[in-house]
């Protein structure tokens, strides 16, 4: 286990996370509108998305047990930092969708650590969250015209994006109240 954070904090701060990002959509529909139809596409947001996943993703190469290839790590790291900047140089078109699709990936493994050996049957939510990120995140990484499509699909009817708003504001107070009064 990689990462100290205990199931409960994980799930406060997971349910905090969906209630203030999905709360911002349903409160300023407008900005939130604008902000993400243009996100998919934004340079800075990108750069800064894909240097965050490759410093988590180097961060994590260099404290991970490798096992039988811990004599690799050096290169591990240095193909970790030299490939985030080569996607950051060559892979300019729909960055953010792609770094966004690297930071789900990392971010289920936080998820899946929490929940590994607990006995709640409740931190199958958790778990189910993790493994959706997997899923979202193989496919933006891949292919991050996704992004782009999915937020298009959703404010192509108007009454689409508040109830996936809506819906993410009740998972996120079903993490919280796992995480205030379950784990």
């Amino acid at each position: 286990m990689i990462y100290d954070f205990t199931l409960q904090q994980v799930s406060f701060v997971l349910g905090l996370l969906y209630i203030l990002s999905h709360g911002y959509v349903l409160l300023q529909p407008k900005q939130a509108e604008k902000f993400l139809l243009a996100a998919p596409r934004h340079a800075a947001l990108g750069v800064g998305l894909m240097v965050l996943a490759t410093l988590w993703f180097t961060w994590l190469m260099v404290n991970v047990d490798l096992m039988e290839w811990h004599h690799l790590r050096r290169i591990f790291v240095i193909a970790g930092l030299v490939g985030g900047v080569l996607v950051v140089i060559y892979m300019k078109e729909l960055l953010t969708g792609r770094a966004l699709g690297v930071l789900l990936l990392l971010a289920a493994y936080v998820l899946l650590d929490a929940a590994f050996l607990r006995d709640e049957p409740l931190k199958l939510l958790v778990v189910v969250n993790a493994y959706a990120y997997v899923i979202a995140g193989m496919f933006l990484a891949a292919s991050p015209y996704y992004l782009r499509d999915v937020l298009s699909l959703f404010y192509r009817d108007p009454r689409w994006m508040p109830v996936a708003a809506g819906a993410g504001v009740v998972w996120g107070g079903v993490l919280l109240v796992l995480a205030c009064w379950v784990f």
